[in-house]
Order: C-alpha cells, then sequence, then structure tokens
C-alpha cells in the first residue's frame, strides 16, 4: 500500500470515528474504525513502500535513417521503495505498523461500541 494513500484513508477513518465520537453516531464512528483496521490489515499483508523514483521507457522509430522518439508508446513505470528497507527492517516493519494500525482501530472500535450512557 503506498504511503500516501494510507495516510488519506487513516486520516478519513479517524475524522469519521471523531464524528461519530463528538456527534454521538455510533455507525459512522464504527465504519471510520473499521476503516483504520483494514488499513491495518493492508499493510501487514502488503506491505508500505513509497514511489522512489520514475523510469520511462521509449519506442523508437527510424525514419530516413535517422532513429527518432516515437511518443505514442511510450511507458512509465513507478518504482516503490518499501518503508521497512528505508529504516532496515523489512517483514517485521509491516508486520508493526500494520499492527499497530489494526490495535489503534480495534481500540477506537470498542470505544465507539462499549461507550452508551444509561440515564
Amino acid at each position: 500500500m503506498l504511503l500516501a494513500t494510507t495516510g488519506l484513508l487513516v486520516a478519513i477513518g479517524f475524522a469519521a470515528w471523531l464524528i461519530g465520537e463528538f456527534f454521538e453516531y455510533r455507525g459512522i464512528g464504527v465504519i471510520g474504525a473499521v476503516l483504520i483496521i483494514a488499513v491495518g490489515a493492508a499493510i501487514t499483508l502488503t506491505g508500505l513502500e513509497y514511489r522512489s523514483g520514475v523510469s520511462k521507457q521509449f519506442a523508437y522509430q527510424t525514419i530516413n535513417n535517422s532513429t527518432v522518439v516515437d511518443n505514442t508508446t511510450s511507458t512509465v513505470r513507478y518504482r516503490t521503495t518499501d518503508v521497512g528497507e528505508a529504516f532496515g527492517a523489512t517483514v517485521l516493519a509491516s508486520l508493526g505498523i500494520g499492527g499497530l494500525l489494526m490495535l489503534l482501530g480495534t481500540m477506537l472500535l470498542s470505544q465507539q461500541l462499549i461507550s452508551e450512557e444509561v440515564y
């Protein structure tokens, strides 16, 4: 999962949880917490990556004995690097980040489900 997408989804989930918590909309709060749990599970399964570069490949054509670039068939590929590799840990970093997000989401979910005021 890409780092920017992860940040955006966690922010949306946390904002939904806050709306549910402050306005007492338990359903919206639960959706936000489950979104955070799902992001943590995705990180645990696929890892967390960021874009580290771009590689462009062009097709070339020969016209009148000179080689020219054919811009209609260019290919752009993004190179990604695992966040764990940047810090020197490979699989453990994804498990740690994903696990922490799943624990955070579970804590927020339990707060939504358990917190009910009795009058």
